[in-house]
């Protein structure tokens, strides 16, 4: 998880680390730095705050949780770029999910929420997962281009 403002930080879990290999917790490291280099969880606070000031208007009902999806899937592709290796951040996040729903006080601190569709926070795994090995294959299909000179 990362925490933003003045003092930013990065928590791991012992949980996260006794189940990753060392390229999948790379990968994660990697997508959580993408969310302090952006910013993210100063923008989100940001929209949460909009979405609770704006609480009458329904646009801002599917606004925060689409900020939160988007900025997850930047963060994913952000990391999986910057590692070479975003086949490694699909299987983190299988990994992770096959754990299980979170209990619900850690919601938030979970790649898995409560809500679905345009309400979810999250974007879905299998969603993410297809995203990133997509990723993996332009980056091998480029890396492979630039090879054939």
């Amino acid at each position: 998880m990362a925490v933003g403002g003045k003092d930013r930080s990065m928590l791991l879990s012992r949980g996260l680390l006794s189940i990753l290999e060392k390229d999948e917790l790379d990968s994660v490291i990697a997508h959580e730095l993408m969310h302090l280099k952006h910013h993210d969880a100063e923008f989100k606070v940001f929209s949460r705050v909009l979405s609770r000031i704006l609480f009458f208007d329904p646009f801002s009902k599917f606004f925060d949780p689409a900020v939160h999806r988007e900025r997850e899937y930047l963060a994913d592709e952000m990391g999986g770029r910057s590692t070479g290796k975003p086949a490694a951040l699909a299987s983190a996040l299988l990994k992770i999910a096959s754990r299980g729903a979170p209990a619900k006080a850690s919601w938030g601190l979970s790649i898995l929420g409560r809500g679905r569709g345009i309400f979810s926070r999250y974007p879905p795994v299998q969603e993410r997962v297809h995203r990133l090995l997509l990723l993996s294959e332009i980056l091998a299909d480029s890396r492979g281009a630039g090879t054939k000179n």
